[in-house]
């Protein structure tokens, strides 16, 4: 894989969704709690307090965002637990960034968690190096699969997993994470006839 690398474009053609995002099962839990309008705004918020955690650096409010036993599956690595999460978010180069949650949808997936689909868009105001790219920039895309639970009344993020991201050339990703995302993406291709997207094994 060379610096430039990302997954290959043929496997960029279209999005590769789990087939439980399309079952349209009704939005209660494997617990029997059915899923209300304020809980939909409650995890919408709760999406999009992780962009602004990022942007403003507040590490400890994102690692709050998390349940204790989080899984946080990207390309930079798969942790689990919320300080992890918190730890290897912070190792990410985020100089100049900023970050677009889109199309939020909830669903129920196979085990009976409430889960969420969302775009993902980063783009680049400003280089910490002087580059020959007009800012602002898209760096990266992706989509983002969410799992909730709610704890002590509150909802909060258990699995957060990073599918079919592509960056920019010019990113300057390292090779292995670059290698990382096309294998990620080999995956979610090969998964296609199981119909469910699984964590990467990074």
């Amino acid at each position: 894989m060379t610096a430039n690398s990302n997954p290959p474009e043929q496997l960029m053609s279209h999005l590769v969704l789990p087939a439980s995002f399309f079952a349209q099962r009704p939005l209660v839990t494997a617990d029997g709690s059915a899923v209300t309008a304020d809980d939909r705004f409650a995890l919408m918020d709760l999406v999009n307090r992780v962009e602004w955690c990022i942007g403003s650096r507040q590490k400890e409010a994102y690692k709050n965002l998390f349940t204790e036993d989080a899984v946080f599956d990207h390309a930079a690595g798969r942790v689990q637990g919320n300080q992890n999460v918190a730890d290897l978010t912070w190792q990410i180069p985020y100089y100049g960034l900023r970050h677009m949650f889109l199309n939020h949808v909830p669903f129920i997936d196979d085990q009976g968690y409430l889960a969420m689909l969302s775009h993902i868009l980063v783009v680049q105001v400003v280089a910490e190096h002087s580059i020959s790219v007009r800012f602002p920039a898209i760096l990266d895309q992706g989509v983002v699969r969410f799992v909730f639970q709610k704890q002590a009344g509150s909802w909060r993020i258990s699995e957060m997993v990073f599918e079919q991201q592509k960056l920019a050339d010019f990113s300057g990703a390292p090779p292995e994470m670059l290698h990382s995302m096309a294998q990620t993406q080999t995956q979610r291709q090969m998964s296609r006839t199981t119909g469910e997207v699984t964590p990467s094994t990074l």
